[in-house]
């Protein structure tokens, strides 16, 4: 049964992997780098006037906006792969008592995880 979800896992990582590396190479598409164009020229130009900033800044928010709304559905995707997968193991898998010891580990491993990035950024 572990060797089916591992199966079935790595396909639908390998999915949502290939249509998020599809989203990121769209914010480098040819309306972002038409955008870049003419911010720079301007920028050569010395003509980077207060209202040229603000239409330039609308179209990029604008371009931005479907970019954001993909990745946002891409990291929804990844967050159900991960509930189906742990609802796989702990329902379909594990024994009642099995799932109970693997849900503290999980819940201990995520805190010691987050103790450490709490004192490595204390430290910085």
């Amino acid at each position: 049964m572990i060797d089916e979800l591992q199966r079935v896992t790595i396909r639908d990582e390998r999915i949502i992997t290939e249509k998020m590396a599809k989203v990121q190479e769209s914010v480098a598409d040819a309306d972002m780098v038409n955008l870049s164009h003419a911010v720079s020229e301007m920028m050569r130009r010395g003509h980077v006037a207060g209202d040229d900033v603000a239409a330039i800044s609308e179209r990029v928010e604008r371009a931005l906006v479907s970019k954001e709304r993909k990745m946002e559905e891409m990291l929804a995707a990844a967050d159900d792969l991960r509930l189906m997968t742990l609802t796989s193991i702990v329902d379909d898998i594990l024994t009642p008592i099995q799932a109970v010891h693997f849900l503290i580990a999980v819940l201990e491993l995520r805190l010691r995880v987050h103790d450490w990035g709490k004192r490595r950024d204390e430290q910085r």
